[in-house]
């Protein structure tokens, strides 16, 4: 499954959500975003359920979780910033 066009199906369901300072769009676009960033925990809840995994007997289960926890980590370094910092 290629990532790009899972992505893209998923923007042209959603709609646009950048605001472009027209309140009617952004009103519209911050609705999207709402529901987008729905999609996303959802997603998130997926791939945390798998990390649980990590500490399995069975070879296969565990590194699907320590690929979900590894993917967690990784993604909290990128948007963690110390105060201050951006």
């Amino acid at each position: 499954m290629d990532n790009a066009i899972v992505s893209e199906v998923v923007m042209k369901l959603v709609g646009p959500v950048e605001p472009i300072g027209d309140s009617y769009a952004d009103e519209i676009r911050l609705n999207n975003l709402k529901h987008l960033t729905a999609v996303i925990d959802a997603l998130l809840h997926e791939v945390t359920t798998v990390a649980r995994c990590c500490d399995d007997r069975r070879a296969s289960c565990r590194i699907a979780g320590l690929t979900a926890k590894r993917y967690l980590n990784e993604l909290g370094e990128c948007y963690y910033h110390e105060p201050g910092e951006r």
